[in-house]
């Protein structure tokens, strides 16, 4: 009986040694890798390794992200080790290529700095935007304390007034009781000097 033949997909042991070696760098398993391109199972994951099926070109980028390889080299080993005719063409196309490519590292390599840049700057202005609310809720505070202070130095102005009042109102009443005393002491005493005189 004739052994079956393995199905192999020529021209990918490279391209699945490289993306194998660099998921075992970053400590992923199959099931890691799959679960991060929307894939159920793992398997296949290992057969792309493998070379037993063939790399899903819808999803190089989503792949370049999970194996932390920068879009544009993990596109050039994609079209090396599965298209070459493509990046032949590409490059036949193109008779400044070398130049270009670098040119296009760099802006990518821009590209990136300035994400990195912004992603700080959202980093920077979230801090900022967390510190203002606590800001405010301090300042509401305080306001909140000034208005207490205020009612209190009101109140205890408005309790020194009515003190001062009262203070005033007793030396009056004073007053009144000594010119009332003072006048009946003067009453009697003439009182008294007209009796002696009738006498």
């Amino acid at each position: 009986m004739a052994r079956a033949k393995q199905t192999k997909v020529v021209g990918r042991g490279l391209f699945g040694k490289f993306i194998r070696e660099r998921r075992e760098h970053l400590g992923m398993t199959l099931p890691d890798v799959a679960a991060r391109l929307g894939y159920k199972w793992g398997n296949f994951i290992g057969m792309i390794e493998t070379g037993a099926a063939q790399f899903p070109l819808d999803k190089w980028e989503q792949y370049a992200e999970v194996m932390e390889v920068p879009k544009h080299e993990f596109l050039r080993k994609v079209l090396e080790e599965l298209h070459p005719r493509m990046l032949s063409y590409l490059e036949f196309r193109d008779p400044f290529s070398d130049q270009r490519r670098f040119t296009i590292d760099v802006l990518l390599s821009e590209k990136q700095e300035r994400e990195g840049e912004i992603k700080l700057m959202q980093n920077e202005l979230e801090s900022a935007r967390k510190s203002l609310i606590i800001i405010q809720k301090l300042k509401a505070v305080l306001n909140e304390h000034e208005d207490t202070v205020g009612a209190l130095e009101e109140d205890e102005q408005g309790n020194a007034e009515l003190r001062a009042k009262r203070k005033r109102e007793r030396q009056e009443a004073i007053a009144a009781l000594e010119e009332e005393k003072k006048y009946n002491t003067e009453l009697r005493a003439k009182r008294k000097k007209g009796a002696a005189v009738i006498l």
